[in-house]
């Protein structure tokens, strides 16, 4: 009796097996059109550009440049990404509330930059120019030149290259910038 009990019935195990691992199969093939399809949505939107509200101007003389404001920590790490090149009328501003100091990188822009360091309207630091680099997706931004400014800063500009030659900014140059009225 025990040894009938011991028995194993090796092709009915075989066949439950073979069943499972076909359930299995076609279920991961019917799957897997659906997981590439939302990482290719998930890469596409990462590289869509942003573009935000006007939300303040930087007023120089005559001249009246748009700022597009990027507060949340997601439109400051997208930036400018994916844009193609401002127009001489645009920035984006960058908030930064509480006041450290900052870390500039250009990945996947298109053009360079003029980027600003203000704290409290006054340029603490600018650099002219800033190039570009094309990062991959997924790869570290080691190759990107980074901008920084070891003192606390509470606003961060981004400029189409050349605009503070044109406006004759100078680090110690006040800036006027206005917040929108909606």
């Amino acid at each position: 009796m025990l040894i009938n009990w011991l028995k194993f019935d090796w092709q009915r195990f075989s066949e439950k097996v073979f069943i499972a691992n076909t359930f299995l199969g076609w279920s991961l093939l019917l799957l897997l059109p659906s997981v590439v399809a939302l990482r290719t949505f998930v890469q596409y939107s990462e590289r869509q550009a942003q573009h935000l509200q006007i939300g303040a101007y930087l007023i120089s003389g005559s001249r009246r440049i748009e700022l597009e404001i990027a507060r949340s920590s997601e439109e400051k790490e997208k930036g400018l990404q994916f844009r193609p090149p401002l127009p001489s009328n645009r920035g984006m501003m960058f908030v930064v509330d509480p006041p450290v100091s900052v870390t500039v990188v250009m990945p996947n822009m298109e053009a360079a930059l003029d980027v600003v360091f203000l704290r409290s309207g006054t340029v603490v630091k600018m650099a002219s120019n800033v190039k570009p680099c094309l990062v991959r997706h997924g790869a570290a931004h080691s190759d990107c030149k980074p901008v920084y400014y070891p003192h606390p800063v509470d606003t961060v500009l981004e400029l189409r290259a050349g605009t503070l030659r044109k406006l004759g900014v100078q680090p110690g140059s006040e800036l006027i910038l206005v917040k929108r009225s909606h």
